[in-house]
């Protein structure tokens, strides 16, 4: 940090050390001190000879989005209807997430999923973050569309033991038992610790009482 703030100092106009700087205060999650350097590259280079416009762009998006005291998701908004790079429309799309989560806003989480998923449609972990929330989030009017993407994320990931997971307790609240059962069996053989999974889901079935908040 010393060396770039000094490469910096001896030429404040100079696009490669501002970014320098600017990637180096992103790694050390101070993103206020990152997005006032982004925002010299925005300034310093208006025509993006150097390349670093599209992410400095990004980058005060998100900090607007998520960090700044008034947050502002409009620019993150744009951002993500403009950019055609799959890396930052990734992070600009789970930062869109984290936003939404953190205001509580259900339908804006699974819309900002949806759209995510029309670009990476082949994630599954993305797939699974979808529908496990469905789960947890008890939204009926989503299960199925839960137990879709789960299906489609085992068939691109059938090793996955959390997917597996996922996929048996949404089958299990839509009252689909067996399929619930043989869904966390498979969950058990790829990782025993899933073991203990299984046995609250046959409880659930069997009518004892557990707490699902705690799944």
């Amino acid at each position: 940090m010393a060396d770039l703030k000094n490469i910096y100092m001896k030429d404040t106009s100079d696009v490669e050390a501002n970014y320098r700087l600017a990637k180096k205060y992103v790694d050390r999650w101070e993103s206020a001190k990152a997005c006032t350097y982004f925002n010299n590259i925005l300034r310093l280079d208006p025509q993006d000879q150097s390349g670093y416009g599209e992410e400095s762009r990004l980058q005060t998006a998100i900090y607007k989005a998520r960090y700044q005291k008034e947050k502002d998701i409009k620019p993150l908004i744009a951002f993500l209807d403009e950019s055609h790079n799959k890396d930052f429309l990734d992070e600009g799309y789970y930062n869109l997430r984290v936003y939404y989560r953190n205001i509580h806003d259900t339908t804006g989480y699974y819309e900002s999923l949806e759209k995510a998923l029309t670009i990476f449609n082949d994630d599954a972990s993305l797939m699974n973050e979808y529908a496990w929330a469905i789960f947890k989030n008890k939204t009926e009017n989503r299960y199925q569309r839960g137990i879709e993407l789960a299906q489609k994320a085992v068939q691109l990931k059938p090793e996955s033991s959390g997917i597996w997971d996922t996929l048996a307790w949404l089958y299990y609240v839509t009252g689909e038992k067996e399929k619930a059962v043989s869904a966390m069996e498979k969950a058990v053989a790829d990782n025993p610790d899933y073991n203990e999974r299984l046995k609250e889901l046959q409880k659930a079935i069997a009518g004892t009482a557990i707490n699902m908040d705690n799944i």
